[in-house]
């Protein structure tokens, strides 16, 4: 019939969007307008997280480096604290060495 391309269609909208889309898949008019206000605020605002997650990232690589740290030296001592010599009795040199670290932090805090 003659219903093509918007001709003699009595004043409707002829598209899905909105009608009169200067874009494709873009509404016309206010709505048009709006996504493309969005999509901008959205860019600035992207940049703004890639920053906060750039400084987390870093953040996040320093604590896990001290956290490293801690754990290699926490297990090295966990592993000469439980060391045992020949007769199967632990080795004092290392419990006295933990204890004196101990006393030690505890006077210099």
């Amino acid at each position: 019939g003659g219903r093509g391309r918007g001709v003699g269609n009595s004043g409707k909208k002829n598209s899905v969007d909105g009608g009169g889309s200067t874009q494709p898949g873009m509404p016309s008019g206010k709505g048009w307008n709006k996504t493309v206000r969005d999509k901008l605020q959205w860019d600035k605002d992207k940049v703004i997280r890639e920053e906060e997650r750039k400084e987390l990232r870093a953040k996040w690589a320093e604590e896990d480096k001290g956290r490293k740290a801690f754990f290699e030296k926490r297990d090295e001592q966990r592993g000469k604290f439980r060391k045992k010599n020949a007769r199967g009795q632990p080795v004092m040199k290392h419990r006295v060495d933990k204890i004196l670290e101990a006393l030690q932090k505890e006077g210099g805090a």
